[in-house]
């Protein structure tokens, strides 16, 4: 029997990412014992950077208890359930939670099955004869239950709304898979990108950067334009210079960041290298006059003004309550 209560994972991420769209994808969390909160926290992470890099916010997910009947059986209410079971044994259950399981399963657009999650009764009801990805040590097991597994070495597998994985790292991939199924292979090379996984990506691309691109619906002009900016944040390029790298006039990218981004190529410019600013003040050593430098800008003053109006406070409050936090980390760990 689960031995916690239902309750939200990320009940403060409206205020870190912005308000959630009506059509945010939800994600429920199943898991046999609170020591799995971890396994969470793991596969979460990347929905939160999904939410982070995006210009909204898509996922929000929750714990669930297996042993609670949902109240809501609302189609919409529930885009993905995920089961997290481990490498040690199979996720047995009582025949209240079966039944609730059952319940689960039917109202799930998308289910993952991770670990010894493959073993749950309930995945009957799923009524798809697909092969599972069965971790290594539960292959014996699966055979006597009738579960079929693919080769060892596919550790994870998706068909249709159903789709497992031999362990809660392997899961990852999937959840990646998710995004970009939902959002595109773009903003999913991001999160890729951001999270640590090997991609083809040649470049980092920032938030800010990111979001634009994806306002233009991935305009090859536009994100070639941002790309170009990106590489030229010290030294800036004037709008004609990265016009003329794009093989166009500075008038057709003009009418094209105009027509798409509602804004100016030197606006844009100028929030990629404020953008770049902000995180050296909050993540670095670097003084303000050296920040301010590092993106192109000639004049403290001038700097000051426009981060002021990007960010609301001046370079400074940045760069002082960056100090703060770290020195309340270290006085913190002295005292641990």
């Amino acid at each position: 029997m689960s031995q916690f209560l239902d309750f939200e994972i990320n009940r403060d991420t409206e205020e870190t990412s912005g308000s959630f769209d009506t059509d945010a994808h939800f994600v429920d969390f199943y898991i046999p014992e609170i020591s799995y909160l971890g396994d969470v926290g793991l596969l979460s992470s990347v929905l939160e950077a999904a939410n982070s890099l995006s210009s909204r916010s898509i996922y929000r997910w929750r714990l669930r208890d297996i042993s609670t009947p949902r109240k809501n059986t609302d189609q919409s209410s529930v885009h993905t359930s995920i089961f997290l079971g481990n490498a040690r044994g199979p996720w047995l259950l009582c025949e209240d939670e079966r039944r609730h399981l059952c319940r689960i399963f039917r109202f799930s657009k998308h289910i993952v099955l991770i670990g010894g999650a493959v073993f749950l009764p309930g995945a009957k009801a799923i009524e798809e004869n697909k092969p599972l990805a069965v971790h290594s040590n539960f292959f014996d097991a699966a055979a006597e239950e009738n579960i079929e597994g693919a080769c060892i070495e596919h550790h994870t597998i998706s068909h249709g709304r159903l789709r497992s994985a031999t362990t809660a790292l392997a899961a990852v991939r999937l959840i990646l898979a998710m995004v970009e199924e939902d959002e595109g292979s773009y903003l999913a090379g991001l999160v890729a990108d951001q999270i640590g996984l090997p991609t083809n990506r040649q470049s980092r691309t920032s938030r800010r950067a990111a979001q634009m691109i994806r306002q233009s619906k991935g305009d090859p002009i536009i994100e070639a334009a941002i790309r170009v900016m990106s590489n030229h944040v010290e030294n800036p390029l004037s709008i004609g210079q990265i016009a003329d790298k794009l093989f166009v006039s500075e008038r057709v990218l003009q009418r094209l960041i105009k027509a798409l981004l509602n804004t100016t190529p030197l606006k844009v410019y100028r929030l990629i290298r404020l953008e770049v600013a902000h995180n050296l003040l909050r993540h670095t050593n670097l003084s303000v006059m050296e920040a301010s430098t590092a993106v192109g800008f000639e004049s403290r003053r001038h700097f000051t003004y426009w981060y002021r109006t990007v960010y609301g406070n001046e370079p400074h409050q940045t760069r002082l309550a960056a100090f703060q936090g770290s020195r309340e980390v270290a006085q913190s760990s002295k005292q641990g």
